[in-house]
């Protein structure tokens, strides 16, 4: 009887110990799948989705490289007519949330307007002459520094800006990309001379963004990202 008992132990030992190890062996194994999914993922293909032309296509790459380096010094910009891709490498970018958030900020058309209160367009980057960079304090004491876009309008956007302001006196005027909103601002005066500044930004590469997007007059091909 005692050798049974024994028996039946020694067996339940050896059950709990194959048990175990199997528990450690699976834990390991999704450790590792959870490694894998974390590798970063530093190249990123498009797809032109309108036909391939490849002058559009060409014009598109420049684009994009100049809007790439804002964020990457080391970007690359591909294009592969055979499967009808765009290819984005950033590889000093560290981390797949900010690949992924650059690639979404670049591949947009990057259509600049001006939106009123309902949400209608009042102003094009067609009207902008020219778009820049401007370091600002938040307050005349501060030393910590935000950034601002400066527009100037070309002469009929002039007109059409002042007229603008005029007819939305305590209103608010949104600045937007690809009609998402990027800021808003309330017109306190009529603006005849055709400057604007708008500040608020955090970072210059968000203004950086907007004025290359001003310059480049939008992305010739429409791309979705794979």
């Amino acid at each position: 009887m005692k050798k049974k008992i024994f028996a039946i132990f020694l067996c339940t030992s050896l059950l709990m110990g194959c048990s175990s190890t199997d528990v450690v062996k699976t834990e390991n194994t999704a450790t590792k799948q959870e490694a894998k999914k974390e590798e970063l993922v530093n190249t990123v293909a498009c797809k032109v989705v309108d036909t391939y032309d490849e002058a559009k296509v060409a014009s598109t790459v420049q684009k994009l490289e100049k809007r790439a380096k804002i964020y990457s010094a080391t970007a690359k910009i591909t294009a592969n007519k055979q499967d009808s891709t765009v290819t984005i490498e950033l590889p000093d970018i560290k981390t797949n949330e900010e690949v992924q958030s650059i690639v979404k900020d670049i591949t947009g058309v990057g259509a600049i307007t001006f939106d009123d209160e309902q949400h209608k367009t009042l102003l094009t980057s067609k009207s902008i002459k020219e778009a820049t960079v401007s370091p600002v304090s938040n307050t005349a004491t501060s030393t910590e520094a935000n950034y601002a876009v400066t527009f100037k309008f070309n002469e009929d956007g002039a007109k059409k800006f002042a007229t603008i302001t005029k007819n939305n006196l305590g209103k608010q005027i949104a600045l937007c990309c690809d009609q998402a909103t990027i800021l808003k601002a309330t017109v306190s005066t009529v603006i005849v001379d055709g400057n604007i500044m708008l500040d608020g930004f955090t970072t210059k590469q968000e203004v950086e963004s907007i004025v290359a997007k001003v310059q480049d007059g939008g992305l010739d091909v429409k791309l979705e990202v794979q």
